[in-house]
């Protein structure tokens, strides 16, 4: 994976066990020459994900609007309906769509 794609705090797959982008791992990608974020592999995001962040139903109140996961794709789904669905099939892909939806961090519920 290339580092633009993750943000500190994005659970990732490192050597088989389940990590946390530290601000640390931007550094050396960028100055002391490790190059590669390919040590970090991304998380399938299943039902257990799902549940562990809070869903219920593969759903989340979140801020008066529900984030809806759906068919490996998340949306909003508020007063008008679901607004464009966006594809998420990974773990730190809905972190981040969650984050740009409202603003906040998405937080594990239960410990992975």
């Amino acid at each position: 994976m290339e580092a633009k794609n993750f943000r500190i705090g994005n659970k990732v797959d490192l050597y088989g066990s389940t990590a946390t982008i530290q601000g640390q791992d931007f550094v050396n990608h960028y100055t002391a020459g490790d190059k590669n974020f390919d040590r970090f592999k991304p998380i399938e995001l299943t039902e257990e994900w799902l549940n562990a962040f809070g869903f219920n139903n593969k759903m989340l109140d979140a801020e008066h609007n529900n984030i809806v996961w759906f068919e490996n794709h998340i949306g909003i789904k508020g007063m008008l309906g679901i607004v464009k669905p966006v594809e998420c099939k990974y773990v730190h892909q809905l972190q981040n769509l969650f984050f740009a939806f409202t603003g906040t961090e998405l937080e594990l519920k239960v410990l992975m």
